[in-house]
């Protein structure tokens, strides 16, 4: 049977009735079976019944009041908006909280800053990226202690590369490593939401930008691996784009703008070092 999606706007085949997902945009829809069914109550949801003359209907679910909400044309927000399970760690208890935020915005991140609703602080979000980067500097530390380097040194004999060791032994390192990565969180931050402000990203404010960039962080973990922090450093722009999308509610172009932002002030200045060089040689 033919479907519509109310959150994107395409048709396709469905093969079944109930709740289901856009094979396009992935959103949760629920298409009724042909029977009469009781309504919801209005304050819990409401329903969109689209219809065409092949005899179908499909509804979605999501709360009242979306048509006011700010978003992308024809794109209303999730039906379930709630902080992360980090940010409610009474609920989940410590390890869960920690493991079901990683999961989620590791493995699921459009479904995850989808429904990422607001918390009115940003601790728990900064304490969730310091872990992060916190386990992966121990880890590696621990490497070092055990095995004479890092985890990405212990690899450098099989490029005919000898690792440098770190005067002072890697623990010495360690505490100087968790304050400097504290400290750039809240640079990253700055520098992801100053992209968002100039490529017009920035709709939910400087909060919104500092939790997604914090949840973001999920991947990093995998860093502490061996040969592995390319990888997650990839994995982790990539987890980001997908938070700055859902999150401040724009495009994907956008988002990748934002995020991109110190590369392109990089390239940027390259080139302009490079046209000043040519200019130079030009005139001696």
């Amino acid at each position: 049977m033919l479907a519509e999606c109310p959150w994107c706007g395409n048709r396709f085949e469905a093969e079944r009735f109930g709740r289901q997902r856009c094979p396009v945009c992935q959103a949760e829809i629920e298409l009724p079976e042909p029977r009469s069914q009781p309504p919801a109550p209005v304050a819990e949801r409401r329903e969109v019944v689209s219809s065409s003359t092949d005899g179908w209907e499909q509804t979605s679910t999501y709360p009242p009041g979306w048509e006011e909400a700010p978003g992308l044309p024809g794109a209303p927000p999730p039906a379930v908006s709630e902080p992360a399970p980090w940010e409610r760690m009474e609920e989940f208890g410590f390890l869960r909280a920690f493991w079901e935020t990683w999961k989620g915005a590791a493995l699921h991140p459009t479904r995850f800053f989808q429904k990422l609703g607001s918390y009115p602080s940003l601790w728990p979000s900064f304490l969730f990226a310091f872990l992060i980067v916190g386990l992966s500097s121990v880890f590696s530390t621990l490497w070092s202690e055990l095995f004479g380097g890092s985890l990405d040194e212990a690899l450098l004999p099989y490029f005919g590369l000898e690792p440098s060791p770190l005067p002072g032994g890697a623990i010495f390192w360690l505490v100087p490593s968790l304050i400097s990565s504290a400290v750039g969180i809240w640079i990253s931050v700055a520098i992801v939401h100053l992209g968002c402000i100039i490529f017009g990203a920035a709709s939910k404010g400087f909060a919104t930008t500092f939790r997604t960039v914090a949840f973001a962080t999920a991947p990093y973990l995998l860093s502490a691996l061996p040969g592995i922090g390319f990888i997650s450093l990839i994995w982790g722009y990539a987890v980001l784009i997908v938070g700055i999308r859902w999150t401040q509610e724009t495009t994907v172009g956008r988002a990748v703008l934002a995020v991109l932002f110190p590369f392109i002030v990089l390239g940027v200045l390259v080139l302009l070092a490079l046209a000043a060089f040519a200019a130079f040689l030009s005139l001696v």
